[in-house]
């Protein structure tokens, strides 16, 4: 019996070596593990706004260009409110904070260097813009006003697009007086921490 307590006793000593060995880190220090960071999280404010074309259609297809200082004139302060002055793009999400805190909320993705926003519709994705560089964002808005004048009635339409790259859809062919007004616009931003 007494040589049982004592095989017990070296076989608990040896165990608690052991376990005591393997709990040590042998001067090796763990740096903190930071949460990953999403790569398509950014936060980017604007910095600058080019016309790009600016332009007065008429029915007889003559198109003439305008001045910048004419922007308002045509457009009143509706450039000004509808451009984002800030935006956030947070997994799936994209935020254009506009002037006055208006905010406007899509589901989005990206695709290489292109930010895509889910239409209305939910079926399909329109490019809103692209990274230019890795601080630099580049959005296209474009602008428009059609007066459109028939023997039997007057239209008047006015509004706003991301990235619409022509403006042929919104002409009328067989109008007899229009006027078609249309403002496209880059506007750069860049990243913020």
């Amino acid at each position: 019996m007494k040589s049982n307590i004592k095989y017990f006793s070296i076989y608990a000593m040896v165990s608690l070596l052991l376990l005591t060995a393997c709990k040590k880190e042998n001067g090796v220090v763990k740096p903190p593990v930071d949460p990953p960071i999403e790569m398509n999280d950014l936060k980017l404010k604007l910095d600058s706004k080019e016309v790009l074309d600016f332009q007065k259609i008429t029915s007889s297809s003559l198109a003439s260009s305008l001045a910048e200082s004419e922007i308002k004139k045509y457009f009143e302060d509706r450039v000004d409110l509808s451009i984002p002055k800030e935006i956030i793009v947070e997994k799936d999400s994209t935020f254009l904070i506009k002037q006055y805190g208006i905010t406007e909320r899509y589901k989005s993705r990206w695709e290489k260097d292109d930010l895509y926003l889910q239409d209305s519709d939910e079926s399909s994705w329109k490019l809103i813009g692209a990274k230019k560089n890795k601080t630099d964002f580049v959005l296209s808005m474009s602008f428009y006003s059609k007066k459109s004048v028939t023997q039997s009635s007057q239209n008047f339409l006015i509004g706003q697009e991301y990235n619409l790259k022509s403006y042929d859809h919104l002409l009328s062919k067989n109008a007899e007086n229009t006027d078609f007004i249309w403002l496209k616009i880059d506007l750069l931003y860049n990243t913020t921490k």
